[in-house]
């Protein structure tokens, strides 16, 4: 069984490595993004997401990445070290 983690909003920016104006217009525009769990019924309570569906998430959009860009150059490894 796979741990579920839940981040909030502004850790979820921070994995993204977006700002909140950009995260914000991916998490509400993108409907492949994992869905955030809201803790309340509050029209501010705060939103949480699974850790492990964001990290999926990166993934796929990382398999989806071209294999060889050639806007950035030669590029020596395609492999991403996080």
């Amino acid at each position: 069984m796979t741990e579920q983690i839940l981040i909030s909003k502004n850790d979820t920016m921070m994995l993204l490595g977006l700002n909140s104006r950009d995260a914000m217009n991916r998490i509400q525009k993108d409907p492949s993004f994992p869905a955030g769990i809201k803790m309340g019924v509050a029209r501010q309570a705060p939103v949480f997401f699974c850790r492990a569906e964001v990290m999926a998430w990166i993934e796929e959009q990382k398999a989806k990445r071209p294999v060889s860009p050639t806007h950035f150059g030669k590029i020596e490894s395609q492999e991403c070290v996080a």
